[in-house]
């Protein structure tokens, strides 16, 4: 965890011109009382003259409170430490506090403009028993506070943002683990299929090996990408059809229709397979003529909206996800996108899949 910024860590002109109109306000206070007392015996004092005469009076605050916030750093009010923490600050607010009626006392002393400066010493005694005292400890007990105040903040804004960090190692282990649980999936799908294409028809077989290590070639080349293009996943979607025409050569037709301007888009790897083969295995299923299968993609708004529509059989009374939908499901919702995958009936017989992904591009 990144260390705690202190006062010194910001901007030196930003922090010391905060902290001058912040310790100016006293002394405007004082000049308005000086200005009004004076108005009202007929006199108004000069407001130049008044500026210089009570404006400087806190300006020593400016130091005392990078103090106060350097004290409240080292002496925290911790567990088995809270009385010594509070009598070290007792003792450093009474330090601070009388260095500042000192100076205060001895400022106005000097620049005492009823006819010379009074004496020091009942000018000290008058400051003492004028409630500038309380006003010192609530000086420093406010910039002790702010100083709390401001680093607990800033330890929340670190620890959201570690908090953040692992969530999205979370979510990119769990996105990874999904992945990884399509790819053997769909590799032992299709072993399986060409498995029994060896004995009925070895070209065939042949053709989906090679095709199959394309494929294969193609998921390596990605690595651990989080997100594809959508015309590479369409690009490797048709290599995944070329397959399937092999297996069903008269009973599976597949239109792809990807407008240029979806080419761009982008989307987990391997997010339309699964959909495709779900497609393929309900919709072939008690059908003797030919599948119509159609994959589209359209962009509306902020979403990219896909589907893969077939006219087979439909779907079942009681559908029971497989590995391949729930796979889908549960990575649109690592997403943050429930409920973005929808199995409907088609009017004219059939099952549409569509998926909602958030809109983005690789430029």
């Amino acid at each position: 965890m990144s260390p705690l910024p202190s006062i010194a860590s910001s901007s030196r002109w930003i922090v010391g011109l905060s902290l001058a109109a912040l310790w100016s306000l006293p002394g405007a206070v004082m000049m308005l009382q000086e200005r009004s007392y004076s108005a009202a015996l007929g006199e108004p004092a000069a407001w130049l003259g008044l500026a210089r005469d009570f404006l400087p009076t806190w300006w020593p605050w400016i130091l005392f409170s990078l103090l106060a916030a350097r004290f409240a750093r080292r002496l925290r009010f911790e567990a088995g430490a809270r009385a010594r923490a509070l009598g070290l600050h007792a003792l450093a607010a009474l330090s601070l506090g009388g260095a500042h009626l000192v100076w205060m006392t001895g400022y106005l002393h000097i620049v005492h403009r009823d006819g010379g400066p009074p004496d020091f010493t009942e000018l000290l005694r008058s400051m003492l028993w004028r409630p500038w005292p309380m006003m010192e400890l609530l000086a420093y007990a406010g910039a002790v506070a702010v100083t709390h105040v401001r680093d607990a903040r800033a330890e929340l804004r670190v620890r959201e943002r570690e908090t953040a960090r692992l969530e999205t190692e979370l979510v990119r282990a769990q996105l990874g683990a999904l992945r990884c649980q399509v790819q053997p999936h769909f590799l032992f799908n299709t072993l399986n299929a060409i498995a029994t294409l060896l004995e009925d028809d070895p070209p065939a077989a042949r053709r989906m090996l090679l095709g199959l290590a394309d494929l294969l070639r193609l998921t390596l080349d990605r690595g651990e990408q989080d997100s594809v293009s959508l015309a590479e996943e369409v690009d490797w979607l048709r290599r995944y059809l070329e397959l399937e025409t092999e297996r069903f050569p008269d009973r599976l037709r597949a239109e792809i229709d990807l407008p240029d301007a979806c080419a761009h888009a982008r989307v987990p790897p391997l997010i339309l397979q699964p959909l495709v083969e779900n497609a393929l295995r309900h919709g072939l299923a008690k059908r003797r003529g030919a599948l119509h299968l159609a994959v589209r993609a359209r962009h509306e708004g902020e979403l990219l909206k896909l589907s893969v529509e077939d006219d087979g059989v439909g779907l079942p009374e009681e559908l029971h996800e497989g590995v391949g939908l729930s796979n889908v499901r549960r990575r649109v919702e690592r997403l943050h996108l429930p409920g973005a995958l929808r199995l409907r009936r088609r009017a004219g017989g059939g099952v549409c899949a569509e998926l909602e992904l958030p809109w983005e591009t690789s430029a």
